[in-house]
């Protein structure tokens, strides 16, 4: 009996040869994508992470109509939440747009500059990229 399905097992695979290597082919070439996938994820995920670490990224921001006392911003940092100041003024530009000005921040949303240096005098600024 075995040898009878032996026999029948070897002449499919002769006879759909060119079908099991397409299906093996495929299978493969799936598994590489997935693969692939996966880990551009993982490098997207750990390189924004150590992104947002260098430049001391925001959790979170909220604002507040009447300036904060000295006594609430110190119960907010005795709560284990780092807090700045973060003033800016909205220009309307070209075609619509505004533009959101900020000054330079020293402890959060750190500025990353590709090219040039951050403003350093008043009659200066730092203009994002995708704006330019």
């Amino acid at each position: 009996m075995q040898k009878v399905l032996r026999k029948r097992v070897l002449r499919d695979l002769k006879e759909n040869l060119f079908r099991y290597i397409a299906l093996a082919f495929l299978i493969i070439m799936g598994m590489y994508v997935i693969v692939s996938l996966i880990g551009a994820g993982y490098t997207i995920i750990d390189n924004g992470e150590t992104h947002d670490e260098a430049n001391k990224i925001e959790d979170g921001q909220f604002s507040v109509f009447v300036p904060l006392s000295d006594e609430e911003i110190s119960r907010l940092e005795d709560a284990g939440a780092e807090v700045e100041k973060m003033f800016y003024e909205d220009y309307d530009v070209m075609d619509g747009k505004t533009i959101r000005v900020f000054a330079n921040r020293k402890n959060i949303d750190l500025v990353e500059c590709d090219e040039g240096n951050l403003a350093e005098a008043d009659d200066e600024i730092v203009v994002e990229k995708r704006f330019s």
